[in-house]
């Protein structure tokens, strides 16, 4: 009996550190031949140039300003959320701008993993300004993967299947966009994983500023560490009443 019991809580448990402990992870490559990565809390990865994280707190991946490539990004940071009641992955940069004489292309994915389910819907939006970009474009798109593989392990790296997407070219000097996804019904049991892809051509000197892309699901009512520690709690107890009993 008691043996049981302990073997219930620290399963439960198990499951509580590894949804906290979840990687979060940025992949790139520019001009096709410039590579690089991050991961939260420099946990390592092997794609190129390594950034490193500047946040210590999990689930944000704050890489700061950073030249790589040609390419001036200002503001990088990346973030993911458990729910209940909602599961979030978030990726934004205040700017990225060209400093080299020609165009620029950057793929790029963000990817997080063992998100919990059941969930009923997910939705994702994405916004961004050009300035003095015209000819600029740009594809946003959502993936999620019932199977929970992290991507991000190389610039195009997108577990599952693809949400919803869209593009944007750069008309004039100065160009915004938004769009909203969603909410569309889908079931997943969980744990799963979301994947943002971020793909762009940059001309000579053009800017892409106040980017921004989402997406989340809700999520059914699950143990969270708290309810487990008290579950623990209740659980010893009752152990060891029945134990005095015996």
């Amino acid at each position: 009996m008691y043996r049981f019991v302990g073997v219930v809580l620290l399963a439960l448990l198990a499951l509580s550190s590894r949804a906290l402990a979840a990687p979060l992870m940025i992949a790139g490559d520019i001009n096709n031949g410039t590579l690089f990565c991050a991961t939260d809390n420099n946990a390592g990865c092997a794609n190129g140039i390594v950034l490193l994280d500047l946040d210590p707190t999990i689930g944000i991946l704050d890489l700061g300003d950073v030249v790589v490539g040609g390419l001036n990004i200002e503001g990088s940071l990346h973030s993911q959320e458990f729910g209940p009641p909602l599961n979030i992955l978030n990726s934004s940069s205040l700017t990225i701008e060209n400093l080299t004489g020609s165009a620029i292309s950057l793929q790029s994915s963000i990817s997080g993993n063992n998100f919990p389910g059941p969930t009923s819907f997910i939705a994702n939006s994405g916004s961004g300004t050009w300035q003095t970009a015209a000819g600029s474009n740009a594809t946003y798109s959502f993936w999620a993967d019932p199977a929970n593989a992290i991507g991000a392990n190389t610039a195009t790296d997108r577990p599952g299947f693809l949400v919803s997407q869209f593009s944007d070219t750069a008309v004039g000097l100065v160009d915004s966009f938004a769009v909203n996804g969603g909410p569309f019904p889908y079931a997943l049991g969980g744990p799963f994983s979301m994947t943002l892809g971020f793909d762009m051509t940059l001309v000579a000197g053009g800017e892409l500023i106040s980017r921004g892309q989402t997406q989340i699901s809700d999520v059914g009512a699950v143990p969270e560490p708290m309810s487990l520690s008290l579950l623990g709690l209740a659980l010893a107890g009752f152990g060891y009443r029945l134990r005095r009993r015996a």
